[in-house]
């Protein structure tokens, strides 16, 4: 078990940085702010204590609110900087969340679903919206969408290589990224399905 003696108490923390208790819980769960539970004997239970550095991480959080949005964006940003956040775990979460998200798709109706979602909807704040705003055309959306999920789950080859010249994806992918060229094959990115990519 991790020692925790010096360690700061919920109050002690927000009396040190004003922070809402609100707000602090929900950091502890975006994995934003270092924290442990503190034995304090039996019949007594435990508290959730922090490490010193959790001041610095909590006032700089409040200081990237300020420059930007997006807990994803803290995150690196607490990262790159140095504070102590496990970025190793966050990218091993996203990775099983993605890989059973189109593993499902693979399973069900993927032509329902590729319709739905090459749709005209509100692209604001979906994860695909630096493509499709570039994109506008269901069918390039489309082949963009069956491309990438069919790597994802791993099948040995796209039905439309980005590869094989004139093909829907190579020009869907070409359009979306304002690229003349295909991808260095060197970095295999067609190889890379969401069990490699875990494994690495």
């Amino acid at each position: 078990m991790e020692d925790t003696a010096g360690w700061l108490t919920e109050e002690q923390l927000i009396a040190e940085t004003g922070v809402r208790p609100f707000t602090l819980d929900r950091r502890r769960r975006e994995g934003l702010v270092p924290w442990n539970r503190q034995f304090l004997g039996f019949e007594v239970g435990s508290r959730t204590v922090y490490p010193p550095i959790a001041v610095a991480m909590v006032r700089r959080v409040q200081e990237l609110q300020r420059e930007f949005k997006g807990v994803d964006r803290w995150r690196w940003a607490l990262w790159l900087e140095g504070y102590p956040v496990d970025i190793a775990k966050w990218h091993n979460d996203r990775l099983i969340r993605l890989k059973e998200r189109a593993e499902a798709f693979a399973k069900g109706n993927i032509r329902t679903v590729l319709v739905e979602a090459t749709g005209k909807g509100r692209l604001r704040g979906e994860p695909h919206q630096p493509i499709f705003s570039r994109v506008r055309q269901w069918q390039a959306r489309q082949a963009i969408l069956e491309w990438s999920v069919t790597i994802g789950v791993g099948a040995a080859v796209p039905p439309a290589s980005v590869y094989t010249p004139g093909s829907p994806a190579a020009k869907a992918i070409g359009k979306a990224t304002s690229a003349a060229q295909p991808p260095d094959p060197s970095l295999e990115i067609e190889k890379m399905s969401f069990s490699r990519l875990h494994k690495i």
